[in-house]
């Protein structure tokens, strides 16, 4: 399935053992794409835009998504598996019940009850990629108010 990868589509494909070719536009997007790539659930045609925050030539994009239509198309039991172990990865988790249950669990008896857990390399030291891409944005606002003068007499 070709997607913007929102946390939503990613979910709704992966349970139903569908491998993911992303085309991230948002910050959210972005993040859900590195887990879908980390989970080895699908591919990502604009992997740039995360690495270099450089957008590709459309020509490039179109060479990149029929490349990852073709590696997915050509091994097409093996990305079904993966999508599948991750789909079924969240129908364990438990959804929207499981996760208010655990926030009701937390609040009741304090984060003492949570393990913890290992995080992936985008979220160590509490930077995620969402981070990442608000900070580049801002840069980018005021390096183009600068360059229009409203910075001038700094």
């Amino acid at each position: 399935m070709v997607a913007n990868c929102d946390l939503a589509t990613a979910a709704a494909a992966l349970r139903a053992s569908k491998p993911l070719i992303c085309l991230p536009l948002t910050g959210e997007e972005i993040d859900v794409t590195t887990r879908v790539i980390d989970s080895g659930a699908g591919l990502d045609t604009r992997a740039n835009v995360i690495r270099d925050v450089v957008w590709t030539a459309p020509e490039d994009t179109a060479r990149e998504l029929i490349g990852a239509v073709t590696a997915i198309t050509s091994n097409k039991e093996k990305w079904m598996a993966r999508a599948r172990r991750v789909g079924v990865a969240l129908e364990a988790a438990g959804g929207a019940k499981r996760a208010a249950h655990l926030v009701e669990t937390v609040l009741m008896l304090g984060d003492g009850v949570l393990l913890p857990i290992k995080r992936p390399w985008y979220s160590e030291g509490e930077h995620d990629v969402n981070t990442a891409f608000a900070c580049g944005a801002l840069g980018l606002f005021f390096a183009a108010k600068a360059m229009s003068g409203v910075y001038a007499a700094f």
